[in-house]
Formats: C-alpha cells, sequence, structure tokens
C-alpha cells in the first residue's frame, strides 16, 4: 500500500511540476514576444530614419555577375538574380528590377535577424533576457541603419551575415549540423571575402562547442571543423587566384548588363577589373587607405566605452573560467575577430571590417547564453549591474546614434567631416573628394 501511495504521490508532483514548467514557459514565450514586438516597432524607426531608397552601382553591378560565365567570383547573389528574373514574368533586368531584389532579400535579412533573436531569448536562462535585449539593440541599431542605406542596400555583407546566423542557430539546437559544410560553401561565392570577415562565427563556434561536449561528440564536431574549414578554404584559393583567367570572353556583356541595372546607366568600374580581369587595385587605392590611418583611430577613441565593456566581459570570462580547457575555450572566443586582420592590412572598407567584428562578438555573446554557459551569465550579469549602477544604459545608445549608418570605405560620416578637416588643414595627406 506504501509503494502504491508514494508512486501516486511521485507522479501527481511530476504533473505539478510539468504544469507549472509549462506556465512558466508560456509566462517566457509571451514576455519574449512582447520584447521583439517593441524591437521590431523600433526597428522600424531606424528603418525610415537611414532608408535611403537607392541602391548603389556597387550593388546593382554585381548584379550582373553571374555562373553562366564560369565558376567567377562573387558570382552567387548575380546568378540567384537573373534566375528569378528567369522565373517570374516581370522583367527585372533594369534599375526597378534591382531595387525591388534588394528590398525583397534585405527583407528576408531582417526575418532571420528576428528568428536568431527569438532563438537567443528563448534558449536562454530567463534572467539573462534583459542584458540580450540590450545586446540586441545594439546590434540592430548598426545592422539596420548600415543595411538600409545607399552605400550597403543590397550589399553582399547581408547573405553572408545571413548565413553564420542560420548555421549558429543550428549549433546552438544541436540539430543538422551537417549543413554547416554546405552553408560554409555558400557563403564564400557570394564573397570569397567571407572566409575573413564572419567564417569566424561558425568555425569558433565548433570550436566552444568541441570543448564543452562529451567524448563521444568531439569528433562530430572535429569532423565539422574540418570539413568546414576546407571547404571554405578551397573555394577561397580557387576563387581569389584561379576564376579570373577568361575574364576579357564576357566583360563587355556584363558592362552591358550592369550599366541597364544601375540608377544612371553607370557602372563600378573597379569591381569588375578585379573581379572579372583580375587586375590588381592596390596602387589606385592608397589614399583611402591613408584617409583611413587617420580616421580610424578617432573612431576608435570615440568607440572606446564599447571597446572597454567588450575587452571586460571577454576577459572576464578567461578570468572566470575554472580549467584550463575553459579558459582555452574562451581565449579562442576572445581571440576569434582577428581573422579579419588581413583585411585591415590589405583592403580598405574599414567600415564593413567593423561591421564584422561587431557582428562577431554580439552573435558569440548571445550565442553562448542561448547555451547557458555558466561563466559568461555570470560575468555578463555583473557587467550589466555595473552599467545600470552608473547610469550609462541610456548614453550608450543615445551616444551611438551619432555614428550611424557605418558607411564602406569610409567608417561613417562624422569620422569622414573631421578627417576631410584635418586634412584640408593640416595633413594634405590625399587628395579632396
Amino acid at each position: 500500500m506504501t509503494k502504491w501511495l508514494t508512486l501516486l504521490a511521485t507522479m501527481f508532483g511530476w504533473m505539478i511540476g510539468k504544469e507549472e514548467r509549462r506556465v512558466l514557459e508560456d509566462a517566457k514565450k509571451k514576455k519574449i514576444n512582447r520584447i521583439l514586438l517593441a524591437l521590431l516597432v523600433f526597428s522600424g524607426f531606424i528603418f525610415f530614419r537611414f532608408y535611403d531608397a537607392m541602391v548603389d552601382l556597387y550593388n546593382t553591378t554585381l548584379l550582373a555577375f553571374s555562373y553562366k560565365y564560369g565558376f567567377i567570383s562573387r558570382g552567387l547573389v548575380g546568378t540567384i538574380f537573373q534566375i528569378v528574373d528567369k522565373v517570374i514574368p516581370v522583367d527585372l533586368m533594369n534599375y526597378d528590377g534591382a531595387m525591388i531584389f534588394t528590398q525583397v532579400t534585405t527583407a528576408i535579412f531582417v526575418m532571420i535577424l528576428f528568428t536568431f533573436f527569438r532563438q537567443c531569448l528563448m534558449c536562454a536562462d530567463e534572467k539573462m533576457i534583459s542584458f540580450q535585449t540590450y545586446l540586441i539593440l545594439f546590434f540592430m541599431m548598426i545592422a539596420i541603419s548600415m543595411f538600409v542605406s545607399r552605400r550597403n542596400m543590397g550589399r553582399v555583407d547581408i547573405y553572408m551575415i545571413a548565413l553564420s546566423l542560420i548555421g549558429t542557430m543550428l549549433i546552438m539546437k544541436k540539430r543538422f549540423e551537417f549543413l554547416l559544410i554546405p552553408i560554409s560553401a555558400l557563403a564564400v561565392m557570394f564573397h570569397q571575402g567571407y572566409v575573413f570577415m564572419f567564417f569566424n562565427i561558425l568555425l569558433i563556434l565548433l570550436i566552444y562547442r568541441f570543448f564543452t561536449v562529451g567524448k563521444k561528440e568531439k569528433k562530430k564536431y572535429a569532423i565539422i571543423f574540418v570539413l568546414c574549414f576546407c571547404v571554405g578554404s578551397a573555394l577561397f584559393l580557387w576563387f581569389e587566384f584561379f576564376s579570373r583567367m577568361n575574364g576579357e570572353q564576357f566583360v563587355e556583356e556584363i558592362i552591358s548588363n550592369a550599366k541597364l541595372l544601375s540608377y544612371n546607366g553607370e557602372y563600378h568600374d573597379t569591381l569588375i577589373d578585379h573581379e572579372i580581369l583580375g587586375i590588381d587595385l592596390g596602387g589606385t587605392e592608397w589614399d583611402f587607405h591613408k584617409e583611413n590611418f587617420v580616421e580610424y583611430p578617432l573612431f576608435l577613441l570615440f568607440m572606446s566605452p564599447y571597446i572597454w565593456i567588450g575587452v571586460c566581459l571577454f576577459g572576464g570570462f578567461i578570468k572566470e573560467a575554472k580549467t584550463r580547457t575553459d579558459k582555452c575555450k574562451y581565449i579562442f572566443v576572445a581571440i576569434g575577430a582577428l581573422t579579419i586582420v588581413p583585411n585591415y592590412i590589405l583592403k580598405i572598407d574599414y567600415a564593413r571590417w567593423t561591421m564584422s567584428i561587431v557582428t562577431y562578438y554580439v552573435v558569440m555573446l548571445l550565442s553562448m547564453l542561448a547555451m547557458q554557459d555558466e561563466v559568461v551569465e555570470s560575468v555578463c550579469s555583473s557587467m550589466l549591474l555595473e552599467i545600470k549602477k552608473k547610469a550609462w544604459m541610456p548614453l550608450l545608445f543615445t551616444y551611438l546614434t551619432l555614428f550611424l549608418p557605418f558607411y564602406d570605405v569610409f567608417v561613417d560620416q562624422v569620422m569622414h567631416n573631421i578627417g576631410h578637416f584635418l586634412n584640408v588643414n593640416w595633413l594634405h595627406l590625399w587628395e579632396h573628394y
């Protein structure tokens, strides 16, 4: 009799516990839905504040590239665009068509962004939702303002970020992780610069998982890491060194299509020179490098409050780690953004490189919180309390708006104005433009 009563009490307690968990989950879901609705409304304000209703000729020129000319560099987005043009009954081979395509792909990017945000909030411990919300707001302000403004609307970076976010969600959920291999390939096909800009997100998360899981699962993550790395590296080498051998045969057709797709019949000649004909642009970009060398240190100075927070957070993870394995894990996480260093040395799009760093650290933080890493939760909670105690929170977001949107070569308009002023009056390092 006692056994039956004990069993009945256990079952009853389990049912009550299950019901309580369901109620708590429903309450958490409602809270998160309210947060996402508020963020969505705010993103609408950001959109209308920074939307220029224009696609730059760099991004329309890229739509003229296609794999019908061979397995060429940056040919995937144009291939997709031209397939869509053939499938639907509307002629897209004009500027209006390029605008419609860009608007649709930008909307899809925002949908993927918010899907990622929701998964991060749903998977995390409820006590971390406030920190995640502030982090999401920070990233959302930068990302949406950047990719709806003229210089970057339609930029291939949105495809690379979107694919990294999809891969990140697979890693967080530990489902279909083998898809990371084709995801890595597709991202490099959009732009081989992916290996330096956003590939670190997937690779470092795989390393993080490797250090976190038990012995049985380590092999799986090691194999996926190696395959992703090899596929990405092989495609990078192809596009960077071997895909431009026959460009003279079809360059005229690409130029003709690029003119059709641009706003005023122009096209981005240096993009075609480099990606189709393989011409080295190093000499023509030197003035932009000099401007970056002046403006970027000033930008870092202005951004020092955010840099300080980031250093404290990621340094705190290493400091709080108890075991050597955990310290190694957090060291990899902390230095993962260094893959972008070659771009800073060799290329000129400093705003895009900055965006890749911001994306890396924000996605890593959100992901580790979603995976309920106790060390990360502890350090982030302490940081949030410290910021709130000093009443910095509103100021951090208000101050950020001064530097939006991020551009491409120039980091933002404020830095560009300061650099121009210094050059005209004292430095005289580059030509005025």
